[in-house]
């Protein structure tokens, strides 16, 4: 005997463009979680886990990075994923030059006394923040047909 499943009316009316929004809001939350990670534990290393501003600092710097991933982040893998295909290297050059000239931006505009490319911090974090965009962005947002 063959079960019949029954599709929930709704499901006929999902737009797939809802579904891709959603897949790129998740997608950058999880890139700023894993970055706030990431800066946490190079700016104040693992022993300062147990401090008591660890949940406060891993907010606020989630909060920031997503504002950052939406702003520049958004526009240019909306761009990348159309024209190249999944875990594709020159999308990774791309989100790296991007990123860069982000970082550029705001290190000068928060007057740093080392100059940008002497700064070792720097050249981590560009490379962190493209690396761990792609990696979730390529994971969860599929290429449109």
């Amino acid at each position: 005997m063959v079960k019949r499943i029954s599709i929930p009316l709704a499901l006929y009316f999902i737009n797939t463009e809802d579904i891709m929004i959603q897949r790129y809001v998740l997608s950058i939350l999880l890139s700023s979680i894993c970055l706030s990670l990431l800066y946490l534990i190079i700016e104040y290393g693992v022993k300062n886990f147990i401090s008591p501003t660890f949940p406060f600092s891993m907010i606020i710097s989630t909060v920031g990075y997503f504002i950052l991933y939406t702003v520049f982040g958004l526009p240019t893998s909306l761009l990348i994923i159309k024209n190249l295909p999944r875990f594709s290297i020159i999308s990774l050059l791309g989100y790296l030059s991007i990123f860069s000239i982000v970082y550029y931006i705001f290190y000068t505009l928060t007057y740093n006394p080392v100059p940008f490319i002497k700064n070792f911090e720097v050249y981590i974090y560009i490379v962190s923040t493209s690396i761990v965009y792609w990696f979730w962005c390529n994971i969860m947002v599929s290429k449109p047909s």
